[in-house]
């Protein structure tokens, strides 16, 4: 059997490989979808056929989802055993992350087993659910719920931007699960913490448990495939781990914090504050840049110093005889040095200003003075 070509992987929206990771048949149509009758059920099943994406590696389905995917159907409300894990978990959670009064969104809240939870454990708790019934059910037990499914970074919900949530055993059920990543994103304060929990591949390889692929599911995810979605879609993972006897892989995050370099200033910064002063003092005098890299051409054009510089030198005869972009300065052999009775050298070239700094003390000793630009200011290399 091979795979449709137009089909992406559900993370990446990378290529699928064209054979199956495993195929199965007389796999029941749905984990919850029951017959009417017994014709009827006898009739409710088919093949399941499993991909690899080639570059994230998840693992998938290509079938469309389940009828009822959107909605959260969980039988946790029938374990005391599993209620109390969640408790302490949850308990745990809000201590770790100084959550106590604050917002705290469950994604995809079914009846409000888990939310009922949070509500004991002074928290703000409010839920998301596509089920109609089950958002009259949480409301009938006094949760704060609303019904929407977050499809996209688009959706916008009623109480947030939250300071934390949960996101438990249903993002391996959705069609598109970095678009509803992205969106609960969307919907977060800045460094907001979560937990997310999907069934681990890891473990069903390792047990061989091959009755545990159902349509329902249309992911399946391993520690790293579930760290490139979870990296991609806007989070930082601070733990995975393995629980519920090994058979869950949970996720701690945080949304991440978007990088910003505007408090940066680079013309008032200390080494362009510190090349100034060093070409004010030796105003009047001939002073080279040795490199006519990167560093060198954008502090020669943003620190407007083009005019108190007489040249620039570089060993790369691919540069020399041509003119710097932005400050059009000349770019000469290092030989000019001598040749053009230059005294004064300014060094800036990254990570070769050091073996530049040697063939300057071995090589020229008509230069009296070299100054090397090192990160954030000049030291002076000889006298």
């Amino acid at each position: 059997m091979q795979n449709d070509s137009k089909y992406v992987c559900k993370s990446c929206l990378g290529a699928i490989r064209d054979d199956p990771v495993l195929l199965l048949n007389d796999v029941p149509h749905s984990a919850q979808g029951f017959g009417n009758t017994r014709a009827e059920a006898l009739e409710m099943s088919g093949n399941l056929v499993l991909y690899e994406c080639t570059s994230c590696g998840l693992v998938q389905l290509a079938s469309i989802p389940v009828a009822y995917y959107k909605n959260v159907i969980r039988s946790a409300a029938v374990s005391s055993l599993l209620l109390e894990q969640k408790k302490d978990q949850f308990k745990q959670f809000i201590d770790k992350f100084q959550l106590s009064e604050k917002k705290i969104l469950e994604v995809g809240c079914g009846r409000g087993e888990f939310l009922s939870i949070l509500n004991q454990l002074n928290v703000k708790a409010h839920g998301i659910e596509h089920s109609s019934s089950s958002i009259s059910h949480c409301e009938a037990l006094g949760l704060s719920v609303e019904q929407i499914y977050l499809s996209s970074e688009a959706v916008r919900l009623r109480d947030g931007p939250f300071d934390a949530f949960i996101f438990l055993m249903f993002l391996e059920h959705l069609p598109a699960p970095r678009d509803v990543l992205i969106g609960l994103s969307t919907n977060l304060k800045v460094g907001a913490p979560g937990i997310i929990e999907v069934p681990s591949l890891d473990f069903l390889l390792k047990k061989n448990l091959i009755t545990e692929f159902i349509p329902d599911h249309l992911t399946y995810f391993t520690k790293s495939t579930l760290q490139t979605l979870l990296a991609t879609s806007g989070f930082d993972v601070l733990t995975m781990e393995e629980a519920r006897d090994d058979y869950v892989l949970c996720a701690t995050v945080v949304k991440r914090t978007p990088l910003t370099l505007n408090g940066i200033e680079p013309l008032q910064g200390r080494l362009a504050s510190e090349i100034r002063d060093f070409l004010d003092i030796h105003s009047g005098v001939s002073v080279a840049i040795w490199g006519a890299g990167h560093q060198a051409l954008t502090s020669i054009s943003m620190f407007g110093i083009a005019s108190q510089l007489s040249m620039i030198v570089d060993s790369s005869p691919a540069k020399q005889g041509l003119f710097a972009p932005g400050s059009g300065l000349p770019i000469r052999p290092p030989s000019d040095l001598i040749t053009k009775n230059i005294e004064i050298v300014l060094v800036m070239a990254g990570s070769y200003s050091e073996e530049i700094s040697q063939i300057l003390r071995k090589d020229f000793p008509s230069v009296r003075l070299v100054a090397v630009a090192k990160e954030d200011h000049l030291f002076y290399l000889k006298d």
